[in-house]
């Protein structure tokens, strides 16, 4: 790299993070959802190419980005907060720093590209070494109003670095937060990682005609008696955003306890009700009953038995998925996101959550997918490949 490089970029952030890619290295992503970036599974494959540079900045605002292949000044030096290195592989002489707007995704139809957040850059292969600084705390970098000054630091500087090989940079393997406020590197939890002790005890039923898998994130219809009947609940501000989930009432039978995060309704083109949230145990009913009005039930957690599954049919089960989600149509018009889908469950390591993943995507009876629930780690994957028999 023989001409210098000294570019300062501003960018304004959509989900507290800030992107450098070049759109064309990215295409292969545009049918993904749009929180892509933020899964181990995917992200660490960009990092690893070297076609994406992703930074958490720990809040939405606007940020000052520094660019260079001169090193970091010895200013900068002195208010490093953190820093990490990526692999970058620039095939298009230039790159584009977003603010996670443009990030092609299925829900980036047309993007729109701001002039000013290009960056020229030769093609070849680079180390890139994004550092936070605590710019704010060197004297003079704000006013009397806490704004920054003009002779402020900015708030992150990426310094590249040519490089021979690619190989010779370890790359993050999850989506990094470099915080200019922090002194570590933080990462972003991965929603198969959320897990909550249920807590034994009495909690609001809602009857469904299928199974609810945990680990699964999914919007969920409802009646409007029962959208009505969870907003007078949770007018009390003590209780929970939880409930029970099951495809059969009577005592033993088995359910989810489902964690929601979000309530919505619609008026167009017809009036709907919906939660948003994510599956995160089994539960055994001991009891349903009536409670003004609500369905209610007595639960206590439920582990299936435990016989330990197999490495080689958990590879086998991800191979006859594989190649289950690369062919029906089925498969691939039921689940959204369909190939994001099949890499996650590529990726997947843990039997149980590779066969509740599998499971859900499969076309199966209620009757099918309950019986599933109560199947050791070995027979549930067993069972699955035999479904999956060509």
């Amino acid at each position: 790299m023989t001409n210098a490089l000294n570019k300062t970029i501003g960018v304004g952030t959509d989900e507290a993070a800030w992107f450098l890619y070049h759109p064309d290295d990215l295409a292969h992503r545009a049918e993904d959802p749009s929180g892509w970036c933020y899964s181990d599974f995917a992200v660490s494959k960009e990092f690893a190419a070297g076609r994406l540079i992703g930074v958490g900045t720990g809040s939405d605002g606007s940020f000052r980005v520094r660019f260079t292949n001169q090193g970091l000044t010895e200013r900068e030096h002195t208010y490093v907060a953190c820093s990490k290195a990526f692999r970058l592989h620039i095939q298009h002489d230039r790159l584009y720093l977003d603010g996670g707007y443009q990030l092609p995704s299925a829900e980036v139809d047309d993007p729109d590209y701001d002039a000013d957040g290009w960056l020229d850059l030769p093609n070849g292969a680079y180390r890139a070494i994004v550092s936070a600084l605590a710019w704010y705390d060197e004297p003079g970098a704000t006013d009397n109003d806490g704004t920054a000054t003009e002779q402020a630091l900015t708030s992150y500087v990426v310094e590249f670095q040519s490089v021979a090989n690619l190989e010779d940079v370890t790359p993050p393997t999850d989506f990094p937060w470099l915080d200019p406020s922090r002194p570590t590197i933080a990462y972003y939890p991965q929603p198969q990682e959320i897990s909550q002790p249920l807590i034994a005890g009495e909690y609001r039923l809602l009857e469904r005609p299928e199974v609810l898998f945990p680990g699964i994130s999914l919007s969920l219809p409802l009646a409007e008696l029962e959208y009505r009947q969870l907003e007078e609940m949770l007018e009390d501000i003590n209780t929970m955003w939880e409930v029970v989930i099951s495809s059969a009432l009577e005592a033993q039978s088995i359910g989810t306890f489902f964690k929601f995060s979000s309530m919505s309704s619609s008026g167009y083109p017809t009036e709907s009700f919906k939660i948003g949230g994510i599956g995160l145990q089994l539960v055994q009913l001991r009891q349903t009953f009536d409670r003004n009005g609500f369905l209610w039930a007595n639960v206590e957690s439920y582990e299936p038995p435990f016989f330990a599954a197999d490495s080689n049919a958990i590879a086998q089960l991800q191979q006859r998925f594989a190649d289950y989600a690369a062919q029906d149509t089925g498969y691939q018009q039921r689940i959204p996101h369909y190939s994001f889908y099949a890499e996650r469950i590529a990726a997947l390591t843990n039997p149980r959550q590779l066969g509740w993943f599998v499971a859900n995507a499969l076309d199966l009876t209620v009757d099918r997918q309950q019986a599933l629930l109560a199947l050791s780690d070995r027979d549930l994957i067993q069972q699955l490949i035999q479904l999956l028999e060509p």
